[in-house]
């Protein structure tokens, strides 16, 4: 009934690989929305349990916050929750570590922050230095790049988001 519910129950489906509730969901089907209203609890607990394990693994460069971490279900809500509502000074990278040496990251920021600083620009500019690609929106942008390359892509993010707000 509510849209936005409705829409957070199949982003979390989606975001477990339960992609046949989500599409029964949208099909209309009360026994897919009785079971996806299910995995967004469990999603949304296993969230917030992740944010407060991982709040002293924070770390700092000049700019940025960032974490690291191993193979994580979905680093974009992670990102959002430190960046809005317990870290909203500086934007917050989170590097995602893939089993396959990839790494995944997700960027966010606050609409104050974003007025001064392009996170989709940083993504794209950083990546590119690295060999990776990235991009997105001013408040939330995200890349993909090698492992090898973390400690160069964060320091390039931190320069340039430092060059930004200067």
């Amino acid at each position: 009934k509510n849209p936005v519910t409705l829409v957070d129950i199949v982003n979390s489906c989606g975001r477990i690989g339960a992609t046949s509730t989500a599409f029964s969901i949208l099909m209309g089907s009360e026994k897919a929305l009785a079971e996806g209203l299910e995995i967004s609890e469990r999603f949304k607990i296993e969230i917030l349990e992740e944010v407060s394990r991982r709040r002293k693994e924070i770390r700092e460069g000049f700019c940025i916050r960032y974490l690291v971490m191993e193979d994580a279900p979905s680093t974009s809500s992670i990102a959002t929750i430190f960046s809005r509502y317990l870290f909203p000074e500086k934007p917050l990278i989170v590097l995602n570590v893939k089993k396959d040496g990839r790494v995944k990251v997700s960027a966010r920021t606050t609409e104050k922050i974003a007025k001064r600083l392009d996170l989709a620009e940083v993504m794209r500019l950083a990546s590119l230095k690295v060999g990776g690609s990235g991009g997105g929106h001013r408040v939330a942008a995200g890349a993909s790049i090698s492992r090898e390359k973390m400690e160069e892509f964060l320091k390039e993010v931190d320069r340039l988001c430092c060059a930004m707000l200067a």
